[in-house]
Parts: structure tokens; sequence; C-alpha cells
């Protein structure tokens, strides 16, 4: 920072003398030059300085702490908006109004005693205005009391019997995805960082909202590698072996660091326009976490309290320049720019919510309660997961009980997992069926010929299947019939089919050719099934019928 004298040299005469007044400091008949040597000497004495701070208001007193505990400097943006402004007027308006004595803010307080200043210093996005204090008068100012420490960000509420417990969602989302590109690998989408998966992967998704934020996770751990992604045999066995806490861990480990996983861009209901501008989400999170990790484990705590403790606490928690008008942001709604302090709420309070809502919840690290009708408010709480992620040492993982859990598998072939089997088990099982859905707490596959055909393709023997299945199978153990199966299936390969197909039957056989005959439809067309009746695929069934109403056939 610049010492006391570079501060004095640029200021008139006139507030030379408004200083040393206020200082308690004659002057006398002296021209600016010699002015800024007689105040720089006057104020630099230990005593006077003392004097002078321990007469501020105690807003000022704050205000001038908040300084010296920022390092010197803060930005000024963020210091106004907490300790008022200083008023721009002229020689003349200054003389006549007086502010310094007229109900001046806490910064006019200090900055008409040269306590503060304001320059330009090169911050970490350029040249920004800082207020600071003088690096000489900084070294004389009596040391404060150390201030106690703050209360918990907010406050606790009472306990809610109904609530959506924390959940291990992003661990099992990511074994899915994981065990999905082992069959068919992922591609990203043209200009993205994210990819599509089909509908069938979609049922087995725990959290379909988190889909993203597990993608872009695997990435960073690097359990997925190569281009179409398929899992990285490096990383992703150990991480698939490793219990469901371990895996939540690692997840939220690499939340907490990941520079590609930008949460206020992939934040629904905000448009973001421009690339000039810029955030800095592991800056973020690493405030948030710190106060949140305040909080304490197990008790209940009001959203909107906590919320409203960042904004008094921490409000430029990512934006480290308090700059709110830069940041082109839109509601996608109202489609109109949400710029200023003023839109605290709408962008940076409703980034907090969404960040206990969304990925904290995702990882397992909190419970929540939504506002419905016997809830009044919305509450989260730490679980001892989420505890142990912020560093409570009082904190305990909660058990893990994957190793206890064991599959069903039925005469019909449907293989049953539930949610708390080993991932790696789980990821087995997927290799070698084909995938069903996920029903409440099960997910549910089925063996059939073309999945064991694939399997085998991708060099699994069936007696290494067999020998799995009955590894893993609960005390029903493999059923002697679906063994058998499996066995005539090894011998003779697939000897039935059963299809999810469509029919387009015709009033006759002519009318039949006639379309087999004419190219936009024959390409729909599968084999015949009769002379007046033909299959086609289900998802064509639409297409088709349109096809036929441009021949002039309107189909039922």
């Amino acid at each position: 920072m610049p010492p006391l004298e570079r501060l004095l040299i640029d200021y008139d005469l006139g507030l030379l003398r408004v200083i040393a007044e206020l200082w308690g400091v004659e002057l006398g008949a002296l021209n600016q030059r010699e002015a800024v040597n007689a105040l720089t000497e006057a104020l630099l004495e230990a005593g006077r300085v003392a004097r002078i701070v321990e007469a501020l208001p105690a807003e000022a007193r704050h205000a001038l702490e908040a300084v010296r505990h920022a390092g010197g400097r803060a930005p000024l943006a963020s210091f106004s908006r907490t300790h008022g402004e200083v008023r721009v007027m002229g020689t003349a308006r200054r003389d006549r109004e007086r502010p310094w004595a007229n109900a001046p803010s806490p910064a006019e307080v200090l900055w008409y005693r040269a306590l503060t200043g304001h320059a330009f210093f090169e911050a970490e996005r350029g040249p920004q205005e800082f207020v600071f204090i003088p690096e000489d008068l900084l070294r004389l100012l009596p040391q404060a009391k150390a201030p106690p420490p703050p209360p918990p960000p907010g406050h606790a509420v009472e306990a809610f019997e109904v609530f959506s417990p924390a959940e291990t969602f992003a661990a099992d989302d990511v074994t899915t995805l994981l065990a999905f590109a082992q069959t068919v690998p992922l591609k990203l989408e043209s200009g993205t960082t994210t990819t599509r998966v089909p509908a069938t992967v979609r049922r087995f998704l725990r959290e379909p909202a988190a889909l993203d934020l597990c993608f872009q996770l695997a990435l960073h751990l690097e359990l997925l590698h190569e281009t179409p992604l398929k899992p990285n045999p490096a990383t992703a066995r150990a991480f698939l072996e490793q219990n469901r806490w371990a895996q939540t861990r690692a997840l939220a480990e690499a939340w907490r660091t990941s520079a590609a996983w930008n949460d206020l861009r992939r934040m629904p209901g905000l448009l973001f326009e421009g690339r000039n501008w810029r955030n800095d989400p592991v800056s973020t999170r690493a405030t948030l976490l710190r106060l949140l990790s305040e909080v304490p484990p197990g008790q209940w705590w009001s959203l909107d309290s906590f919320v409203a403790a960042v904004k008094e606490r921490a409000p430029d928690f990512q934006r480290p320049a308090g700059d709110y008008d830069s940041w082109y942001i839109r509601d996608a709604t109202t489609k109109r720019y949400l710029r200023g302090f003023e839109h605290w709420e709408r962008v940076d309070g409703a980034l907090v919510r969404w960040l206990i809502l969304g990925p904290l919840r995702w990882l397992g690290l909190v419970d929540v309660s939504l506002n419905k009708a016997e809830v009044e408010q919305d509450a989260f709480r730490l679980t001892p997961n989420g505890a142990a992620f912020l560093g409570a040492r009082s904190a305990t993982p909660a058990e893990d009980a994957s190793a206890a859990a064991r599959i069903h598998i039925g005469a019909n072939g449907i293989v049953r997992v539930p949610i708390g089997v080993n991932p790696y088990t789980r990821f087995r099982v997927a290799r070698i069926t084909k995938w069903i859905t996920l029903v409440e707490a099960e997910y549910h596959y089925r063996l059939t010929a073309s999945s064991l055909r694939r399997a085998v393709k991708q060099g699994v023997a069936l007696d290494r299947i067999l020998e799995f299945l009955r590894g893993v199978a609960d005390e029903h153990g493999l059923p002697p019939t679906l063994l058998g199966a499996l066995q005539r299936w090894a011998r003779n390969g697939a000897e039935a089919a059963v299809k999810e197909t469509a029919v387009l039957k015709v009033k006759s056989a002519d009318l039949l050719e006639t379309l087999q005959r004419t190219p936009k439809i024959k390409a729909l067309l599968g084999p015949p099934l009769g002379p007046t009746a033909i299959e086609i695929r289900r998802d064509d069934a639409d297409r088709l019928r349109n096809l036929l109403a441009e021949l002039g056939i309107l189909a039922d």
C-alpha cells in the first residue's frame, strides 16, 4: 500500500486542513507541499494515532478493523456496501456542506481523517479499486481486542419427521454410467462437455438431474478415458470395489476441486451471456463449505437463515471484486438482466440454495426437508458423512451395509440387485444382462441370449458367468431351471426370440406388395407375417402413418 505522504500529496490544501482539524493539528499558513510534510509528520506519531482511533465511532472503528483484517486493503465495492460511500463533491460544495460533520458514513469518517484512501491495485482479474490503509499508518494502529467468534451462520429449527434423507445418488449413478460405458462407449455432445444417454440408462438413474455432474466427476477422477469414452482399467475397478461411502467421499472431493464443473452456470433458471466474464467455482465452493462446516452436525438448520447469514458475512463469496454489473446473467423466465447487488437473492442466494438442495444432497452430505403443507420452511442438516467431509472431528462416517447385500436370481432370468450391493458386483451383473429398470430400491436386469452373447464376445466365458452368479446369489442360489437354460444356450445358442414390435395390417395382398415396392416405405418394413401383415418397429409407427397419408391411405 502507498505510504501516508503519497496519499496526502494528491489532496488540495482545503482538504488537508479538514484532516488536520479532525486530528487536532495546527497547520498554520503553509502551502500545499509544506502542509503535506507537516501533516505526515504529525499523523505518524504513535500516541496521536492511538487517540484518534480510540475516539472513532464504533461503526467506523469496525470498518477500520475490517480493512486491517483484510491485510490493509479491501475491494471498494464490497466495503462501500457494508460501510457506506464517500460522497463525491467538488471543493466548493465540500466546504459548504461539510460532509465530515453532516451525517458521515463510517467510510467517510475514516476517509476524512486520512485513515483510509482509495486507489487502484492489480488484482486477479486486472486493475481493481480498493480502500486501503497507508502502510506506515497501518503499522501504528493499536491492536484491537480479538472479536468473539461469530455464531454459526443461521439458526436451528425443530426436528422434522417428514424429510428426504441423504442417499448415495451420485455414487450409484456414476456406477451406472461406468456399467453402461463398458458395453456402449459414451460420446460427448458436440461442442460440450456433457453426454447423452438412452432412455434405458435414464431409467436406472437414482437422480436424473445429477447426470451431468456425475459424468463430469467421472471425467475428473479419470474413471472414463479414450474417445468414445469407456471405463479406464487403471482407475475404474479400484473405484468400483470401494464401498459406497468411500465412493461418495471420492466424488465429493472431486466436486470440491473441479474447475471444469461450474455450479453457477449449471444452475437452472438462469441464462448466461458473454465470454468476457469468469467466475471461480472452486473458490466459491471453498467459502460456502467453510461456512457450512460451522453448522452443528445432525441439527436441522433453516435454509433461509443460512442464506441470509451468507449474505451478511460473505456476500461476495463468488465475486471477489464485489462486481455485480459485468456478469451478463438473465432470468430464464422474464429474460430480464440480473445486474446489481439488488439481484443478490436471485443469483448468489439462489446458488447457495441450489448447492445444498442439489450437489450436496446428491453427494449424500445433507438431509433436506422441503417446504410443504406440514413444513413451515426449507431446512437441511449435515449427515455424519457430510460432517466428516467438512472436517468435523466428532463426526464418524456412516457404516456401509453393501458387503451384506446379495442379489436375487429368479427362475425367469430376472436378476434383482438391491441398491446396497457392492458397486463392482452390480457393474459385473450389468455386463452380462439386459437392462430393465430401477424399481424403488432394486435394479432389475434380465439374463437373455443376446446379453450372454455380448458378454462372450467381450471375452467372458460361460463357466465364469456361472461361477460369478453362484457367488453373488442370495440364499436361494441359482435356480436349477435357469442353470439348465444357460447350459442349453451354451450348447445350442438362441432357440427363441421375444420381440417388442408393431404390425402393419392391410386389406389386400396387392396393397402390401405395392408398399413393399415403395422406396420410402420399404425401408420401414420388416419380415412379412402373412399375405396382408408385416412387422415394423414400434418407433417407426408414427412415421409410417405419415408416409401412408401422403400416399392417400389413412391408417388406424
